[in-house]
């Protein structure tokens, strides 16, 4: 928790202070960063896992590191099993997006709590990387 004092020229008389808490992750409250443009919107198509191969489907919003901006669907392909989750970004720069991922319904979401990426490729195509899963999305 970070506590704030403001109006305090007059060596505490009068002073007023807020608390702000803080994100749950070790991001310094400083470093806030906007997704790039070039992430934004809808993404499609395929990933596998070695094993067994999914239909994908990402949309990124518009926002900060610390907001869960990047909602997705993962619908295995010979089951049908669909897991839904939503990832809050960790880490930003012009080709990558890390996240931190929380399933919020479906099936077959073996793989959540593991490292989770988004990257831009110079095709214009993204790689996807969640878990064991890896796969290239395109905007439909």
């Amino acid at each position: 928790m970070v506590v704030a004092q403001t109006n305090s020229d007059t060596a505490g008389a009068g002073a007023k202070s807020s608390t702000v808490d803080r994100p749950a992750d070790t991001t310094p409250v400083s470093a806030v960063w906007s997704i790039p443009k070039s992430f934004l919107g809808q993404w499609r198509g395929g990933a596998n896992d070695g094993s067994r191969g999914f239909e994908v489907e990402l949309t990124v919003k518009p926002g900060k590191n610390s907001e869960e901006l990047v909602a997705w669907s993962q619908t295995e392909k010979t089951s049908g099993n669909r897991c839904e989750r939503v990832g809050r970004v960790v880490t930003v720069d012009e080709t990558e997006l890390t996240l931190a991922v929380r399933p919020i319904g479906g099936a077959d979401c073996g793989d959540d709590g593991k490292p989770s990426a988004i990257q831009l490729q110079p095709d214009g195509s993204m790689l996807y990387r969640a878990g064991a899963s890896t796969g290239t999305l395109h905007r439909p």
